[in-house]
């Protein structure tokens, strides 16, 4: 990768797959053709999801459970093959206001994952790399007439360089207490009897992400004490007669300066968030969470007449994506599993895209070995689950 070739900086994993998953439009993945729409009917357990669809979607819900029947009267206006009539059900068993208060802690962490995912970009940048390597090559260039100047460049570099290391560290960590928060907000939305613990787990988590934050700003400070170092020796160098090479140095430390500002701003963002999701995190207990309801949702999805896994469900009158992206069994058992795709794209922000698996069965439990496999099959399609968007497991008790 750019960053690592240029300055041997080692990007630790969370920034490594936000750059590398920079998806800005909803991929065209390949999807399982050979579907046997009559096999697929009838009812399905859904296992888990992601946790962006189970705590938005599935809000306060439990046991989620869907049936599939080819609708018997024909749908007009796509161009496509069967139409399934399809009714998602389950059970209600928090209270709307505490399902509320779930989705805000969603929300909360989502929005701290693409802060700091806006920071890895900023460190990955061809700016902000550009003017380090610039840095090195300033400091070739005058070792012979200024090696005090030059050795200050190469500190400085070193300096920034490690400070970008560890910030990257720094989010690595945060993603995981983020993956805590998640996995807790799971247990609360779906009631499943920890809701004090797991209240107290996700205000742990902040705690631990607040000394996340903390280092980052501390850490550039560090970049812009070694930044100011640069304005001196541009002035030596002035002196010295390497006019084009002071202006090099000026050029990069205006850079670096603009990198520090977007991480400060990103970094303010995620403190804020934090604040929202523990207010979330203590209200959940104050709405009396416990209830049992019924739930049903009627929709309808639409075959691609060419391509036989990718569906479109229509949920009041919405379309969304699902994509059958793999099965487990025959179809003259009628299927034993199955791994679900979707995606969404924010029409409020076009460079954002939200992806999402939901692994259905005909049991309310699967062969780990099969999720496994599924597990497999969606790192292989770039699909993460980092950050706000760990696999979550579905109650089947109701």
């Amino acid at each position: 990768m750019l960053w690592e070739q240029v300055t041997g900086i080692d990007f630790h994993p969370f920034c490594k797959l936000a750059v590398a998953r920079n998806v800005t439009t909803c991929p065209d993945i390949p999807t399982f053709d050979i579907l046997d729409a009559d096999a697929f009917t009838g009812t399905w357990y859904e296992v888990g999801s992601t946790a962006q669809f189970k705590l938005s979607a599935e809000a306060g819900m439990s046991c989620p459970q869907v049936t599939y029947s080819l609708a018997t009267t024909p749908h007009t206006g796509f161009n496509q093959g069967v139409v399934f009539s399809v009714l998602n059900s389950g059970v209600q068993v928090i209270s709307p206001l505490a399902a509320l208060e779930v989705h805000n802690i969603n929300q909360g962490t989502k929005d701290i994952c693409w802060n700091a995912r806006d920071v890895c970009s900023m460190l990955a940048s061809g700016s902000l790399q550009q003017s380090l390597a610039e840095l090195a090559q300033v400091s070739s260039r005058v070792e012979e007439r200024s090696p005090h100047e030059a050795s200050t460049l190469r500190a400085v570099q070193s300096k920034i360089s490690t400070a970008t290391e560890n910030i990257t560290l720094q989010l690595d960590e945060l993603a995981y207490h983020m993956i805590d928060i998640q996995t807790h907000n799971g247990y609360l939305s779906q009631a499943n009897g920890t809701e004090k613990s797991s209240i107290d787990e996700i205000k742990h988590a902040i705690l631990q992400a607040r000394q996340n934050k903390a280092a980052i700003m501390e850490l550039v400070s560090q970049i812009a004490n070694a930044r100011e170092e640069l304005i001196k020796v541009a002035f030596n160098l002035f002196l010295a007669g390497y006019v084009i090479q002071s202006v090099d140095i000026t050029q990069a430390s205006l850079l670096i300066a603009a990198t520090e500002v977007g991480i400060v701003s990103k970094t303010t963002n995620i403190g804020l968030s934090f604040t929202s999701i523990g207010s979330a995190a203590g209200l959940t207990l104050n709405n009396k969470p416990h209830i049992k309801k019924p739930l049903s949702f009627p929709s309808t999805a639409f075959q691609n007449a060419t391509s036989g896994g990718k569906l479109q469900l229509m949920i009041r009158g919405l379309p969304a994506p699902y994509w059958i992206i793999a099965l487990e069994g025959f179809p003259s058992d009628s299927y034993e599993a199955a791994l679900i795709y979707s995606c969404t794209q924010n029409l409020l922000a076009s460079s954002t895209t939200q992806q999402s698996i939901i692994v259905i069965a005909r049991k309310p439990q699967i062969n780990p070995a099969t999720l496994g496999r599924f597990m497999a099959v969606s790192g292989s399609l770039g699909i993460g689950f980092d950050c706000e968007n760990p696999f979550l497991f579905s109650s089947s008790t109701c």
